[in-house]
């Protein structure tokens, strides 16, 4: 039987300013979260920590730099069950992007961005976001594994009290540099918010442009409750290149109990003013019924 133990650590640095005020008017922050994994299954234990560090580089008033990576280490014995306990690194940038924010309407990304397919990928992928060890069985349809290089737009194409359609378009070139992979397609997001129900609803296309020349579709949708602590997502995706078809929901309780600590610091010199501790118990449940794939030939 497989037994998995997970912990997660989110942490925060200003790597230059004093306080949350100088970090605002356009001083680099690093910050990030770090994971434990561990699994053992009959005589066989492996253990995963995960460190996801996070840079933002504002340059004036419309520009920034923003990167993300994944650095873990697979440790194990060498001989299964037997022997000592050695360790294998992997290493990802998962995005290294220069944004241009023209205006509310219009962001102009060049560089490694996540692929904006469905909601799981660019929301949801985060180590100190994602409640499963695991991503959904569908998260590969359309995303090109999650990142693309090249140029992308989006924004909220019109936004008031009642709705707001925000959108994403983009165009990714072939990489084959190692850690820096990326499949030559174009697609993007388009996406309704309803601020009076908080209901979302998107969809989502993606068109393969080497090998093999397929189509991808998404659509998804998310919900939060005003009278419930009570948060439902859920997406499906098709696609003809072997991923199949596929359809996930999961649903969460946003706050359960929360109890808040007493503050660990209150140094304006280190920048962590008012800082408290906040367990939140958040039960979650994706549905393994809801959850299928069917492979399809092209």
């Amino acid at each position: 039987m497989m037994i998995i133990a997970r912990f997660v650590g989110v942490f925060a640095l200003a790597l230059v300013g004093s306080t949350a005020a100088s970090a605002q008017s356009g001083s680099p922050i690093l910050s990030g979260g770090a994971g434990f994994f561990g699994a053992s299954g009959g005589d066989n234990t492996f253990f995963q920590p995960v460190l996801a560090p996070v840079l933002a580089i504002p340059l004036g008033n419309n520009w920034l730099i923003e990167s993300r990576a994944d650095l873990r280490e697979v440790v194990a014995r060498q001989f299964g069950t037997s022997g000592p306990y050695q360790g294998t690194f992997f290493g990802t940038l998962e995005y290294l992007q220069l944004d241009y924010n023209a205006n509310s309407h219009v962001t102009v990304t060049a560089g490694r961005f996540l692929t904006p397919f469905g909601i799981f990928n660019e929301r949801m992928s985060a180590i100190w976001i994602d409640k499963f060890q695991d991503a959904p069985i569908i998260a590969a349809i359309g995303t090109s594994q999650g990142y693309s290089d090249g140029l992308m737009m989006r924004g909220a194409a019109i936004s008031n009290s009642h709705y707001a359609v925000n959108y994403s378009a983009y165009f990714s070139t072939l990489s084959t540099i190692e850690n820096l992979r990326s499949e030559r397609a174009a697609g993007g997001r388009i996406g309704v918010f309803i601020p009076g129900i908080r209901l979302e609803v998107g969809t989502s296309y993606q068109r393969k442009l080497q090998n093999q020349r397929m189509n991808s579709y998404g659509n998804d949708i998310s919900w939060t409750s005003y009278r419930l602590p009570l948060e439902v997502k859920g997406e499906w995706a098709h696609s003809l290149t072997g991923h199949g078809t596929g359809f996930t929901r999961r649903t969460a309780s946003r706050k359960l109990a929360v109890a808040a600590l007493p503050s660990l610091a209150s140094s304006p010199s280190c920048g962590c003013s008012n800082f408290s501790v906040l367990p939140i118990w958040c039960p979650v449940i994706r549905c393994p019924p809801l959850t299928f794939v069917s492979r399809l030939s092209g």
